[in-house]
Parts: structure tokens; sequence; C-alpha cells
């Protein structure tokens, strides 16, 4: 099967990420939680612990290094990255109206991508 690049992204390539925050309230999970489900975003957990995610689902939980941690399903192509900007916006908005627009972002967070290059050969990589 061959597969066509789409401004530099394989349609089928998957990926999925974590993103660390510095809020770590129950109470502000709880409302990001709300916020996401009333916006209709499918699949999306709160975790209050530490634990790996298994890809399957949004899991908002804690992180040890920020405060909290909003974890990917498993995305696929440019649908996958349209919903990672729908949801990363998401809480982005949650934020403002849970704190106002403050930065959630310090020194001690990250986002870490994983990417599926299983398809690809060692030359592509």
């Amino acid at each position: 099967m061959e597969k066509k690049n789409v401004k530099g992204i394989v349609e089928t390539m998957r990926f999925g990420f974590e993103l660390e925050f510095t809020q770590s309230s129950n109470s502000v999970r709880d409302r990001i939680t709300a916020h996401m489900n009333a916006n209709h975003v499918l699949h999306f957990n709160q975790v209050n612990s530490y634990r790996h995610s298994n890809g399957s689902s949004w899991d908002l939980k804690l992180d040890g290094s920020a405060g909290s941690e909003l974890a990917s399903p498993i995305l696929t192509g440019l649908q996958g990255l349209e919903e990672a900007r729908k949801v990363t916006q998401l809480l982005n908005d949650a934020l403002e109206i849970i704190e106002g627009p403050i930065d959630h972002v310090r020194s001690r967070c990250g986002m870490h991508v994983h990417v599926d290059v299983s398809s690809l050969t060692p030359q592509q990589l």
C-alpha cells in the first residue's frame, strides 16, 4: 500500500503526546474534565493518580514534575493533528475560565511526542 504525504505528515502515521502543566488540584482537574465533556471530547478520563496511559483515551492525570499532564490517545495523520489542536485549545480555554489568563507552563513543564515510525525505512528516518 502506497502512503501519501500530506503537508509533510504521512496520512497513516500514528502519534501521541503528553502535555504537562502546573495545575495539580483535584478540583481544577474536575472542572477541566467537565469542560472537555461539555465540548464532546470522546474518551476523556480523569485519573487522580500517577499511572501510564494505554493510548486508548485522553487521560488527565497527576505528573510528578509539573503537577498535571494531559496524555493523548494514539492519533493518526491530519485528523489526529486536528483532534490534538482542538483538545489542547479546550484545555487552554478551561484553564483561563478557571484561573484567568495566567501562564500554566513553567520550566519544569514539557511536552513529549511519540511517533510510530515502524513503517519507515532506515533511510527515511
